[in-house]
């Protein structure tokens, strides 16, 4: 449809439109995609940070303030999220009453943050002093909610035509692991360790055979800082994943067997799954190659099936080869016809303008001309010593020479009349 309804007209406007005292920020805005990918590197560090302080250290004063830190910059956003416009059929919709319903109302939306921010600090402050930090870091796990907008990301990313795939894919699938190997690692420390560390917890044994009156070869003797504690459990999370162990850290207690159990097999299905993608991703980026490689299989069964000479054959086989080497074998004149006619022209104007002013010829003519010119214009590519036209040929095509030179010659083939370069036209 040409005509388009006041209310059509009025939900597209792509500009910021201020209601009021305040800004509907447009979401393709700069600006405002900066601010998002910066909330979604905040999400992803209080997912983290949740339960390594949970697991590990709860008690250092820098962590407290970064966590609370990012709590207060995600509660600024959520507060946007309200004044934020949305895509809804390709068309901008700036409307707060639409925009906070949508929010309110989407349970994939707005509930998330909700869980995400719910005070259960106030839990901690009725426990006892020497306790009091461990129980508040228990009752912040619920940040690790926020990672689900890092979900919800990722897949509005691979729905956007005008993004890598294959680079959203393994961005996804190196946020997905890692999280997954930190989170693991931290509940099996929690297991063997939780504030106060148990004497039968698997820490206590490396190689299986402590020495017996001093417990020398524990991993406990290893763990000098948070730090260690960490990588140790960090290490046991990627063996255990990738394969069954190396028996080094091991489990001892009925709990530490269980989550071990569920860990491996856990793995197994993780890293088929990965593994998959990254073969799907893989198959996908050949995809347009593997296309024109069936294609060409198709002319050379074809030559073969009418005999064509192996000289002719050979000069076949190199002009699709140049043609893959200049366009990746992508014909610009298919892939502009599914766009309307005035489009088109544009498109076509811009591709082809600079070569139609070389022509004297054309000089000093109307756009209109100039942009209906440009429609008919096809681009063709020919091999070195490759004949363009011959004497008694009947001329139907004009050329443009656009990049490269053409020689004029004589029936001999030897003889040169002249040469034609970049600009010059015949036909």
């Amino acid at each position: 449809m040409i005509n388009l309804s006041m209310e059509t007209a009025r939900v597209d406007r792509e500009p910021d439109k201020f209601l009021g005292h305040f800004e509907v920020l447009n979401p393709r805005a700069p600006w405002v995609r900066r601010w998002q990918l910066a909330t979604l590197v905040l999400c992803f560090a209080a997912s983290i940070l949740a339960p390594f302080q949970a697991a590990f250290d709860y008690e250092s004063l820098h962590l407290w303030v970064v966590v609370y830190a990012i709590d207060l910059l995600f509660a600024l956003d959520v507060g946007c999220q309200f004044f934020t416009g949305f895509r809804a059929h390709n068309h901008l919709v700036t409307q707060l009453p639409y925009i906070r319903e949508r929010y309110l109302f989407t349970a994939s939306l707005f509930l998330p943050d909700l869980l995400s921010l719910l005070p259960l600090d106030l839990v901690a402050l009725g426990s006892f002093r020497e306790t009091g930090l461990l129980v508040l870091a228990y009752c912040r796990l619920n940040r690790m909610i926020r990672f689900w907008r890092i979900i919800r990301y990722f897949s509005a990313l691979e729905n956007d035509l005008f993004t890598s795939t294959s680079l959203s894919r393994a961005c996804k699938f190196l946020l997905y692991i890692s999280a997954t190997i930190h989170w693991l690692a931290c509940i099996w420390w929690l297991i063997g360790c939780r504030g106060n560390c148990v004497t039968d917890a698997w820490y206590s044994n490396v190689s299986g055979k402590p020495d017996a009156a001093t417990g020398a070869g524990g991993v406990a003797d290893e763990v000098t800082s948070t730090m260690s504690a960490y990588i140790i459990s960090i290490y046991w999370t990627v063996t255990s994943i990738t394969s069954t162990g190396y028996g080094d850290v091991r489990a001892i207690s009925t709990g530490s067997r269980v989550f071990s159990i569920f860990v491996m097999f856990g793995g197994l299905g993780l890293f088929g799954y990965v593994l998959g993608s990254i073969a799907s991703a893989i198959a996908n980026a050949e995809a347009q190659i593997t296309m024109y490689k069936e294609k060409i299989n198709v002319i050379r069964r074809y030559m073969e099936a009418q005999h064509i000479p192996k000289s002719m054959s050979d000069r076949v086989n190199k002009y699709y080869e140049y043609l893959w080497f200049r366009n990746r074998g992508i014909e610009g004149k298919t892939i502009l016809e599914d766009m309307p006619l005035s489009l088109r022209s544009d498109v076509s104007l811009h591709v082809n303008q600079h070569i139609i002013e070389k022509v004297p010829l054309f000089t000093g003519t109307e756009v209109a001309f100039i942009r209906m010119l440009s429609l008919v214009m096809k681009p063709v590519l020919f091999l070195p010593r490759e004949y363009v036209i011959r004497k008694g040929d009947i001329g139907r095509e004009m050329f443009f020479i656009h990049r490269g030179s053409v020689q004029v010659v004589a029936e001999d083939y030897t003889t040169v009349y002249a040469e034609l370069s970049s600009g010059d036209f015949f036909g």
